[in-house]
Order: C-alpha cells, then structure tokens, then sequence
C-alpha cells in the first residue's frame, strides 16, 4: 500500500502533537535552500553562541532551530541531522488552537502543504512521540468530569497548569503514555463547554513494535491508524471515575470519591475484594450518576466518527468535503480587536496573517489603526510582510494573555475543595502560577 492511500483509511483519530525525526530526507537542502530560517541563539552582550545543558547539567550539542507556524525544525550540524515536532492540529489553524474537529481532510490538507512547502512527505517523518484525541461536547460540565476522574491504571491524576494548555489533569505511566484531560472551552474562552480527552505517546517505538507496524508517519497512515481509537477508548474505561451526580447519604458509597480510600484499601484487602468495590461504584455510576462514564465514551465514538466523515480521493493527498458540518460555529470577529475575519478560516480566534492582508488591501485606515495599536516602534520601518508578521504576532500574544488572565479570574472565584490536592482551586491558581 502507498503512503498516499490515505484515502482508504476509516479510522483516523485526530492526531495533535508529534515528534519526528526525518530520514532519507535531504535535510541539507531544506535547512539552506527553504524558506525556513534557521537560526542559533547568540549573547547579544558577548556576539558567541548560547550553550544549552541538559536537565543534568551536561552540555547539549549546537543546534540551529527554525518555526514555521507553530511547527518546530531543529538541525544538528554535527550530525545533520533534522528534528521536526509540534501539533498539526494547531498547524492546521494557522498556529492559533486545537479546539475544534481536525478530522481526516484536515489532517490531509496539512500533509499536502508540507509536501508542497518542504518536500516532507509521511514516509520521511520517524514518529518518536505522539498525540491522538478528540473534542466533545460533555454532558455535563467540563470541570465537574475533570475532578471526578480519580485513577488511570491505578495512577493518581495530577493536576497541571500550563500556559498554552491551561488548567488540566494528567496520569502518566512510567514515561511510556499520558492520559490527559481538559477544560478546552476554558482553555480558548470559547463561552461554552468543551472537554478533551487524548492520550500522549511518549514512546512511540514500544507501541509501534506491540502494534506490528513500522515508525514512520507513512506506516501508521497504511496500517489505518491501528488501535488508537481501541486504545483511546479503552483508556477512558479504565479511569476510576467517580460522578459528580451522585448525591447519596450513604457514608459507604460517598467514600468511593475520595482517593485516599481505593490507595488504603489497595493495602488492605485482595486484588479480588478492590475490585467488588470496583464494581459496586460502577454500577453506582450507572444507577445513580447519570452513566456519564458511559455518554463520554459513546461521545468519542462519535467525534471519531464524523472525523472520519471525509470523502478523499486516491489523487495525491486531495479530498472531497461531504455535506457533514463542523460542530463548531463559525467565529467571525477577532476575540481581540473585534474586527471581521470572516475572510480567515471559520474557526480563527484573531487576526492572523491573513487577515491583515485582507486589511491592507481593503481597509488601509483600519489597518493603520491595527498597525498603530499592535504593531512595536521597533518595526515601523520594517518591510511589511515583517510589520504584518510582527502585528500577528503581539495579537496572538494579547489574546492569550487575556485568555489567561480570564481564567486565573475565573478558577479564584470559584474557591471549591480539590479532592486530588485537598486545597481550594484559588489556592491552587496561586500555588502554579497561573
């Protein structure tokens, strides 16, 4: 099967992040004859390189790194050879965000620009690690599904902030995976509820080997994306799941909330008596807590599905758009500015590149207003596609530190009891810096 038969392929799972190494890959010539612009980082007091160290303080070899998007390309020059990493999802949104359904033409459509821009076909891309998941629309909200998630495998969820993520929940095991959980409407302030689930591959060798199939982008793509929608789904059923629904006077059912009880009663009692207790929350889930383990599941099921919804075409990486819709609404003024961007993808947050382009040639005075208002004295007499890419930029930047100033508003006024951490979550927001 060629890598190009994408078209055959039934069940893609959205994939985000990835990490790869590209082989039999002239990598000499795309770092000197693209239009990526790669660079090292110099002291702009001494004019000499900066040196990196690893976490335990050995020194890292010379590396010229260069961004495309939100894409990251690292060159070794000692070696030659070339790193690529960064989630295609937000690729796919001009580098802006992963929150709505990036199903199978759009993943199509990204592998077809990075042919067209770089000559990086599926079969040059080694995966060492990456993301798969899905957005759904929770039946209850994103937060209350996000604190009743107690184990993965027995791993203790942890709570994370980040500044690009947000707020969210994680079990790692053992270096191997991460399952995660997130807050995605209040991640991106979309003013309504959005939960992700995913899972990270950080070694993806161990699951291509478990798997049968070889490493390479081309070789998940021809196997039909074997067992990540089994193994996604088969993740969320194994979390010990506690629901928020469940309003029971019953001291003994109540305890299953509490992490504390299944890590004492794990050293107390036989694996077959854990999991009876298993068993009972299940069907207290079920009986009396709305099932929400099981709409989730159900849920993913069907955002895999529509992602799936896509007609291509055996041509070289082209598709054929159904009738199916998104299921996100179009967003047609910037989150910042307030001006119309209907001219950028439907699921643009702001001005982008594109955008500015439409001004400029549309709209000069309001253009001058966006310039005068976003754009550094820095840059002024800069060339405009430098100006553009700069103005681009402090917007994407403004809006994120609006974003996140929303949501540090929001998790200090919420205040409630974090069973994971025994602290309010204002408490936590200060403790993480969010």
């Amino acid at each position: 099967m060629l890598w190009s038969d994408i078209s055959k392929c039934k069940n893609y799972v959205p994939i985000d992040y990835i990490k790869t190494e590209l082989i039999e890959f002239n990598c000499i010539k795309l770092v000197h004859e693209s239009s990526l612009n790669f660079g090292e980082l110099i002291n702009s007091d001494t004019g000499e390189f900066v040196k990196r160290f690893s976490r335990n303080g050995e020194e890292k070899k010379p590396c010229r790194t260069a961004l495309h998007k939100n894409l990251i390309f690292r060159f070794y020059p000692d070696t030659g050879r070339l790193f690529m990493s960064g989630s295609l999802h937000t690729y796919w949104n001009n580098g802006e965000h992963n929150a709505n359904l990036f199903d199978i033409g759009a993943f199509n459509e990204v592998l077809n620009e990075l042919n067209s821009l770089f000559g990086i076909k599926p079969h040059h891309l080694k995966i060492t690690q990456i993301e798969w998941g899905v957005n759904i629309s929770p039946p209850i909200k994103s937060n209350a599904i996000i604190d009743a998630c107690l184990f993965q495998k027995w791993v203790r969820f942890e709570v994370k902030y980040d500044n690009s993520e947000g707020k969210y929940h994680q079990a790692e095991h053992k270096k191997y995976y991460i399952i995660k959980i997130y807050n995605k409407g209040l991640q991106f302030g979309l003013g309504k509820e959005m939960l992700r689930f995913e899972r990270k591959q950080l070694d993806y060798l161990k699951y291509s080997k478990q798997k049968g199939v070889g490493q390479t982008l081309a070789d998940l793509i021809n196997s039909d994306f074997i067992g990540m929608k089994e193994t996604l789904l088969f993740n969320l059923n194994e979390i010990l799941f506690f629901s928020p629904l469940i309003k029971d006077e019953n001291d003994k059912m109540m305890r299953y909330r509490d992490p504390l009880f299944w890590i004492d009663l794990r050293h107390e009692v036989s694996s077959t008596m854990v999991h009876k207790h298993i068993k009972k929350l299940r069907h207290l889930n079920s009986s009396k807590g709305g099932d929400i383990q099981g709409q989730l599941s159900e849920l993913i099921e069907e955002a895999i599905a529509s992602a799936n919804s896509k007609k291509l075409q055996d041509s070289y990486f082209s598709y054929i758009p159904n009738t199916a819709t998104t299921d996100i609404e179009s967003i047609k003024l910037c989150q910042l500015t307030n001006i119309d961007i209907s001219m950028q993808r439907a699921e643009s947050l702001y001005l982008s590149h594109t955008g500015l382009w439409s001004l400029l040639q549309n709209d000069v005075n309001l253009f001058d207003e966006v310039k005068r208002k976003h754009l550094s004295s820095k840059w002024i007499g800069s060339d405009i596609t430098i100006q553009i890419k700069e103005i681009a930029h402090n917007i994407r930047t403004k809006y994120n530190d609006k974003i996140k100033k929303e949501r540090k508003k929001y998790l200090q006024a919420v205040g409630q009891y974090d069973m994971f951490t025994n602290r309010t979550n204002n408490i936590l927001a200060v403790h993480y810096g969010v």
